[in-house]
């Protein structure tokens, strides 16, 4: 019973919420001190498991090797080791992150997908990789689960994310086809649920646009629907090609009024490494030391 890969990956990823003594407004995995602490908890609560599953295994042993007359003494014996272990055990699970701590983990996944554009078919089987920043890329030891996967493409749907949604859920049915998934009828859950989110997404792209917000309800989807015969309407047969020479000549707006999506798109191109400003408004930029004499100050 080791720790899942969601959570594998969530340590590495440093992004949600924790308590520690017992506050809930602490950074989950703030520092590589928390990583080491939950690591060690994980470690104690998996060996104590295993102390306890040997512990019963030799008490069934002992129930099948002693008489009848002696069975009252052994079960006197065993139960206070019994009861210390379970003590044991439950101290190292309160001290592991509960639920909500792990749903705040998986929208910092989801977060940091998002902002970088990571490719999710190769974040699903533990690869990151940011090309506009570099070449290199890192390799974790664990990749998602299906439920892992199919949590993520949840909060994605929860959020407004349809487009993004529908990448989730498609990399779940990809993980439901593999073998050792196929006996747990988790692929044609995976696949209906791929069909679903496409109609809610072209329902969503035909009724209220590619993306907005209204009284703080933001949505996204694709620029033009999945089905195909949506895709003839009059009003999607140039998008793609308008949005390649948008794309191409990119202007940022720097607005005090710009819409959420605008403020969103933007701040996650920086994070990408996109250069949002020309050289012509860098030019006169530089940077001063600071210092106002002070000694602390004039050290850096």
């Amino acid at each position: 019973m080791g720790p899942s890969h969601l959570q594998l990956l969530l340590t590495y990823f440093l992004c949600a919420s924790y308590y520690c003594e017992g506050k809930d407004d602490q950074d989950m995995f703030s520092s590589t001190s928390e990583m080491a602490k939950l690591a060690t908890w994980e470690r104690e609560a998996t060996e104590n498991l295993r102390k306890l599953k040997d512990l019963m295994e030799k008490r069934i042993e002992d129930v099948k090797s002693l008489m009848s007359r002696e069975l009252p003494l052994m079960m006197q014996a065993n139960k206070s080791e019994f009861s210390e272990l379970k003590d044991v055990i439950s101290s190292n699970m309160d001290l592991l992150p509960g639920q909500d701590q792990l749903e705040g983990a998986g929208n910092g996944i989801f977060l940091l997908q998002e902002a970088y554009n990571l490719n999710i078919s190769e974040l699903t089987r533990g690869i990151v990789q940011v090309k506009r920043m570099s070449e290199e890329s890192f390799l974790s030891s664990a990749s998602l689960k299906y439920v892992d996967t199919d949590f993520l493409g949840k909060i994605a749907y929860n959020r407004g994310f349809y487009d993004r949604a529908i990448e989730w859920f498609k990399a779940a049915a990809d993980i439901a086809s593999t073998t050792e998934n196929k006996g747990l009828n988790k692929t044609k859950i995976a696949h209906n649920l791929v069909k679903t989110m496409i109609k809610t997404h072209d329902k969503v792209l035909e009724q209220k646009g590619p993306s907005g917000s209204v009284n703080g309800n933001t949505w996204r989807t694709n620029l033009v629907p999945f089905d195909e015969k949506l895709r003839k309407k009059k009003k999607y047969k140039n998008v793609l090609k308008e949005f390649k020479k948008t794309e191409q000549n990119f202007q940022p707006s720097i607005r005090p009024d710009n819409r959420e999506p605008v403020i969103w798109d933007q701040f996650n191109r920086l994070c990408r490494g996109e250069n949002l400003r020309s050289p012509q408004e860098l030019k006169d930029l530089h940077c001063n030391h600071l210092h106002y004499q002070d000694p602390f100050l004039r050290l850096g």
